[in-house]
Protein backbone atom coordinates (compact mmCIF):
# COMPACT_ATOMS: atom_id res chain seq x y z
CA UNK A 1 0.00 0.00 0.00
CA UNK A 2 1.30 3.43 -0.93
CA UNK A 3 -0.55 6.55 0.14
CA UNK A 4 0.42 10.06 -0.98
CA UNK A 5 -0.55 12.98 1.19
CA UNK A 6 -0.53 16.68 0.36
CA UNK A 7 -0.26 19.23 3.13
CA UNK A 8 -1.62 22.73 2.48
CA UNK A 9 0.63 25.65 3.32
CA UNK A 10 -2.01 27.92 4.78
CA UNK A 11 -0.64 29.07 8.10
CA UNK A 12 -3.07 31.30 9.93
CA UNK A 13 -6.05 30.43 7.70
CA UNK A 14 -7.42 27.46 9.62
CA UNK A 15 -11.07 27.57 10.48
CA UNK A 16 -13.50 25.23 12.13
CA UNK A 17 -15.90 23.69 9.62
CA UNK A 18 -19.10 21.97 10.68
CA UNK A 19 -18.94 18.23 10.05
CA UNK A 20 -22.19 16.25 10.15
CA UNK A 21 -20.23 13.11 11.06
CA UNK A 22 -18.82 14.75 14.18
CA UNK A 23 -20.66 14.40 17.49
CA UNK A 24 -22.56 17.43 18.72
CA UNK A 25 -20.69 19.71 21.09
CA UNK A 26 -23.29 19.04 23.76
CA UNK A 27 -23.70 15.64 25.31
CA UNK A 28 -21.30 12.71 25.28
CA UNK A 29 -21.34 9.67 23.00
CA UNK A 30 -22.29 6.28 24.35
CA UNK A 31 -18.71 5.07 23.97
CA UNK A 32 -17.31 7.67 26.40
CA UNK A 33 -16.22 5.86 29.60
CA UNK A 34 -15.21 8.66 31.89
CA UNK A 35 -12.03 9.88 30.21
CA UNK A 36 -11.11 13.49 31.01
CA UNK A 37 -12.87 15.91 28.67
CA UNK A 38 -10.70 18.53 26.99
CA UNK A 39 -11.83 21.43 24.83
CA UNK A 40 -9.20 22.75 22.43
CA UNK A 41 -8.85 26.32 21.19
CA UNK A 42 -9.05 26.03 17.41
CA UNK A 43 -6.82 29.05 16.84
CA UNK A 44 -3.99 27.32 18.74
CA UNK A 45 -4.15 24.00 16.88
CA UNK A 46 -1.40 23.49 14.30
CA UNK A 47 -2.92 24.57 10.99
CA UNK A 48 -1.85 21.46 9.07
CA UNK A 49 -4.08 19.25 11.21
CA UNK A 50 -6.72 19.46 8.52
CA UNK A 51 -8.60 16.34 9.64
CA UNK A 52 -9.52 18.32 12.75
CA UNK A 53 -9.75 21.89 11.54
CA UNK A 54 -10.81 21.61 7.91
CA UNK A 55 -12.23 18.14 7.21
CA UNK A 56 -14.07 19.45 4.15
CA UNK A 57 -10.89 20.60 2.37
CA UNK A 58 -9.85 18.57 -0.70
CA UNK A 59 -6.51 17.79 0.98
CA UNK A 60 -8.37 16.09 3.85
CA UNK A 61 -9.56 13.47 1.37
CA UNK A 62 -6.02 12.06 1.30
CA UNK A 63 -6.36 11.23 4.97
CA UNK A 64 -9.76 9.68 4.40
CA UNK A 65 -8.16 7.50 1.74
CA UNK A 66 -5.58 6.48 4.33
CA UNK A 67 -8.44 5.92 6.79
CA UNK A 68 -10.11 3.62 4.26
CA UNK A 69 -6.93 1.55 3.93
CA UNK A 70 -6.68 1.22 7.70
CA UNK A 71 -10.36 0.36 8.13
CA UNK A 72 -9.95 -2.55 5.70
CA UNK A 73 -7.36 -4.07 8.05
CA UNK A 74 -9.72 -4.23 11.02
CA UNK A 75 -11.33 -7.53 11.90
CA UNK A 76 -14.91 -7.46 13.12
CA UNK A 77 -15.16 -7.40 16.89
CA UNK A 78 -11.44 -6.73 17.42
CA UNK A 79 -9.50 -3.54 18.01
CA UNK A 80 -6.79 -2.59 15.53
CA UNK A 81 -3.41 -1.23 16.68
CA UNK A 82 -1.38 0.60 14.03
CA UNK A 83 2.03 2.14 14.67
CA UNK A 84 3.43 5.07 12.71
CA UNK A 85 7.14 5.51 12.33
CA UNK A 86 9.58 7.14 9.91
CA UNK A 87 13.23 6.68 9.00
CA UNK A 88 14.32 9.90 10.76
CA UNK A 89 12.73 12.93 12.38
CA UNK A 90 11.13 15.64 10.26
CA UNK A 91 9.22 13.32 7.91
CA UNK A 92 5.81 14.38 9.22
CA UNK A 93 5.16 11.28 11.30
CA UNK A 94 3.30 12.96 14.16
CA UNK A 95 1.25 15.16 11.81
CA UNK A 96 0.20 12.07 9.90
CA UNK A 97 -0.62 10.21 13.13
CA UNK A 98 -2.94 12.97 14.34
CA UNK A 99 -4.58 13.50 10.96
CA UNK A 100 -5.16 9.76 10.51
CA UNK A 101 -6.65 9.44 14.00
CA UNK A 102 -8.81 12.49 13.34
CA UNK A 103 -10.06 11.01 10.06
CA UNK A 104 -10.99 7.72 11.74
CA UNK A 105 -12.75 9.63 14.52
CA UNK A 106 -15.03 11.40 12.02
CA UNK A 107 -17.25 8.34 12.34
CA UNK A 108 -19.15 9.19 15.55
CA UNK A 109 -19.41 5.50 16.43
CA UNK A 110 -15.66 4.91 16.25
CA UNK A 111 -13.75 4.86 19.51
CA UNK A 112 -10.29 6.03 18.42
CA UNK A 113 -7.23 6.37 20.67
CA UNK A 114 -4.06 8.25 19.70
CA UNK A 115 -1.06 7.13 21.78
CA UNK A 116 2.09 9.26 22.05
CA UNK A 117 4.85 6.69 22.34
CA UNK A 118 7.80 8.77 21.23
CA UNK A 119 9.20 8.93 24.75
CA UNK A 120 12.43 10.80 23.98
CA UNK A 121 10.70 14.15 24.59
CA UNK A 122 10.74 15.49 21.01
CA UNK A 123 10.42 19.22 20.46
CA UNK A 124 7.09 18.86 18.68
CA UNK A 125 5.04 16.98 21.25
CA UNK A 126 1.45 15.94 20.76
CA UNK A 127 0.16 18.58 23.15
CA UNK A 128 2.05 21.30 21.30
CA UNK A 129 0.54 20.31 17.95
CA UNK A 130 -2.90 20.42 19.55
CA UNK A 131 -2.20 23.77 21.21
CA UNK A 132 -2.84 22.38 24.68
CA UNK A 133 0.50 22.23 26.55
CA UNK A 134 -1.24 22.60 29.93
CA UNK A 135 -4.47 20.70 29.33
CA UNK A 136 -2.65 17.54 28.20
CA UNK A 137 0.21 17.83 30.66
CA UNK A 138 -1.03 15.26 33.19
CA UNK A 139 -0.35 11.51 33.54
CA UNK A 140 0.04 9.44 30.41
CA UNK A 141 1.32 6.15 29.08
CA UNK A 142 4.60 6.31 31.05
CA UNK A 143 2.65 6.75 34.26
CA UNK A 144 0.33 3.86 33.40
CA UNK A 145 3.32 1.58 32.89
CA UNK A 146 4.96 2.64 36.15
CA UNK A 147 1.77 2.65 38.24
CA UNK A 148 -0.46 -0.36 37.58
CA UNK A 149 -3.14 1.16 39.80
CA UNK A 150 -3.50 4.25 37.61
CA UNK A 151 -6.90 4.11 35.91
CA UNK A 152 -7.34 4.75 32.20
CA UNK A 153 -9.70 7.59 33.01
CA UNK A 154 -6.92 9.43 34.86
CA UNK A 155 -4.41 9.27 32.01
CA UNK A 156 -6.64 9.50 28.93
CA UNK A 157 -8.29 12.59 27.47
CA UNK A 158 -11.32 12.97 25.25
CA UNK A 159 -11.36 15.75 22.67
CA UNK A 160 -15.12 16.05 22.55
CA UNK A 161 -15.28 18.36 19.52
CA UNK A 162 -13.36 15.80 17.45
CA UNK A 163 -14.53 12.50 18.99
CA UNK A 164 -10.88 11.60 19.63
CA UNK A 165 -9.21 10.04 22.66
CA UNK A 166 -5.61 10.93 23.54
CA UNK A 167 -3.09 9.03 25.67
CA UNK A 168 -0.08 11.38 25.89
CA UNK A 169 3.44 10.32 26.83
CA UNK A 170 3.03 11.64 30.35
CA UNK A 171 5.94 11.95 32.75
CA UNK A 172 9.50 12.17 31.38
CA UNK A 173 11.54 8.99 31.67
CA UNK A 174 15.24 8.25 31.60
CA UNK A 175 14.68 4.61 30.69
CA UNK A 176 12.41 4.40 27.63
CA UNK A 177 14.02 1.12 26.53
CA UNK A 178 13.07 -0.64 29.75
CA UNK A 179 9.55 0.80 29.66
CA UNK A 180 8.94 -0.23 26.06
CA UNK A 181 10.18 -3.79 26.61
CA UNK A 182 8.31 -4.31 29.88
CA UNK A 183 5.44 -6.74 30.33
CA UNK A 184 3.40 -3.83 31.64
CA UNK A 185 3.77 -1.94 28.33
CA UNK A 186 2.49 -4.98 26.47
CA UNK A 187 -0.40 -5.13 28.92
CA UNK A 188 -1.26 -1.45 28.41
CA UNK A 189 -1.28 -1.78 24.61
CA UNK A 190 -3.25 -5.01 24.90
CA UNK A 191 -5.86 -3.27 27.05
CA UNK A 192 -6.00 -0.40 24.55
CA UNK A 193 -6.82 -2.91 21.81
CA UNK A 194 -9.77 -4.17 23.88
CA UNK A 195 -11.04 -0.73 24.93
CA UNK A 196 -10.87 1.05 21.55
CA UNK A 197 -11.81 0.28 17.96
CA UNK A 198 -8.66 1.88 16.54
CA UNK A 199 -5.39 2.60 18.33
CA UNK A 200 -2.92 4.83 16.45
CA UNK A 201 0.54 4.74 18.02
CA UNK A 202 2.98 7.55 17.21
CA UNK A 203 6.40 6.06 17.89
CA UNK A 204 10.02 7.17 17.41
CA UNK A 205 11.93 7.23 14.07
CA UNK A 206 13.16 3.70 13.45
CA UNK A 207 16.60 4.42 11.95
CA UNK A 208 17.51 6.61 14.91
CA UNK A 209 15.97 4.54 17.73
CA UNK A 210 14.87 0.92 18.32
CA UNK A 211 11.52 1.88 19.88
CA UNK A 212 9.33 0.67 17.01
CA UNK A 213 11.06 -2.69 17.02
CA UNK A 214 10.53 -3.00 20.77
CA UNK A 215 6.74 -2.76 20.51
CA UNK A 216 6.36 -4.66 17.22
CA UNK A 217 4.70 -7.68 18.82
CA UNK A 218 1.99 -5.44 20.34
CA UNK A 219 0.89 -3.79 17.08
CA UNK A 220 -0.76 -5.20 13.98
CA UNK A 221 1.71 -3.37 11.80
CA UNK A 222 3.37 -0.07 10.92
CA UNK A 223 2.87 2.68 8.42
CA UNK A 224 6.21 4.21 7.43
CA UNK A 225 5.97 7.97 6.83
CA UNK A 226 8.33 9.53 4.29
CA UNK A 227 8.81 13.15 3.30
CA UNK A 228 8.31 13.19 -0.47
CA UNK A 229 11.41 14.35 -2.37
CA UNK A 230 13.21 14.76 0.97
CA UNK A 231 13.73 11.37 2.65
CA UNK A 232 16.72 9.68 0.92
CA UNK A 233 16.00 6.23 -0.51
CA UNK A 234 19.02 4.95 1.41
CA UNK A 235 17.29 5.80 4.69
CA UNK A 236 14.07 4.14 3.55
CA UNK A 237 16.00 0.98 2.67
CA UNK A 238 17.67 1.07 6.08
CA UNK A 239 14.34 1.55 7.84
CA UNK A 240 12.70 -1.36 6.01
CA UNK A 241 15.70 -3.59 6.74
CA UNK A 242 15.16 -2.99 10.46
CA UNK A 243 11.49 -4.02 10.30
CA UNK A 244 9.83 -7.40 10.04
CA UNK A 245 8.41 -7.54 6.49
CA UNK A 246 5.02 -8.79 7.69
CA UNK A 247 4.73 -5.78 10.01
CA UNK A 248 5.04 -3.18 7.22
CA UNK A 249 1.50 -2.18 6.26
CA UNK A 250 2.54 0.47 3.75
CA UNK A 251 4.36 3.70 2.98
CA UNK A 252 2.88 7.17 3.39
CA UNK A 253 4.43 9.87 1.18
CA UNK A 254 3.96 13.09 3.10
CA UNK A 255 3.83 16.34 1.14
CA UNK A 256 3.58 14.66 -2.27
CA UNK A 257 1.38 16.42 -4.83
CA UNK A 258 1.10 14.82 -8.29
CA UNK A 259 0.66 16.95 -11.39
CA UNK A 260 -2.95 18.04 -11.75
CA UNK A 261 -3.77 17.43 -8.09
CA UNK A 262 -6.30 20.21 -7.76
CA UNK A 263 -9.83 20.25 -6.51
CA UNK A 264 -11.22 20.56 -10.02
CA UNK A 265 -8.98 17.73 -11.14
CA UNK A 266 -11.01 15.27 -9.11
CA UNK A 267 -13.97 15.94 -11.36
Amino acid sequence: MTISLAHPNQAGTAKLVADPARPASTGLPAHHRGEQIVTLEQKKIYTQLISLLNPDMPEAEHYRRLRYSVERLKKKGEGLVVGLTSPVSGDGKTLTSINLAGALAQNPHNRVLLVELDLRQPINTLRNYLGAPKKLNGPGVVDMVIDEALAWEKATYYLQDYNLYILPAGSPTRSPYELLTSDRMRTVLGEARKRYDYVIVDTAPIVLLPDSQLIAESVDGFLVVLAADVTPKKLLDEALALMEPNKVLGLVFNGYRPVGDTYGGYY
